[in-house]
């Protein structure tokens, strides 16, 4: 009846409810900090940055490529900038 996108759909919540249990189970018998409010906060932004940007369509194909690539690298520039400190102190 849903067809393909209704299996996306169910395989998406499928891996979420995963993850969510694995991590519950895992907080529970072996508890490691992670950063989880700003993880989700990184996967919120993507999403609707993600959004926002489909939202526009180019009848240009290399327009709409070089679009995409620079939104790619300035979402990269602003997590860089955001992380870069705690980056290069866990590296030595």
């Amino acid at each position: 009846m849903y067809g393909y996108l209704g299996s996306a759909w169910v395989t998406m919540f499928v891996y979420l409810a995963m993850t969510v249990i694995c991590y519950l189970l895992g907080q529970k018998y072996y508890p490691i900090p992670y950063p989880v409010f700003s993880d989700g906060l990184y996967i919120v932004a993507t999403t609707v940055l993600v959004y926002v940007v489909n939202l526009y369509e180019f009848t240009n194909l290399i327009l709409g490529a070089t679009v995409h690539t620079g939104v790619i690298l300035v979402w990269l520039g602003v997590v860089y900038l955001i992380e870069g400190k705690s980056l290069r102190l866990n590296s030595k």
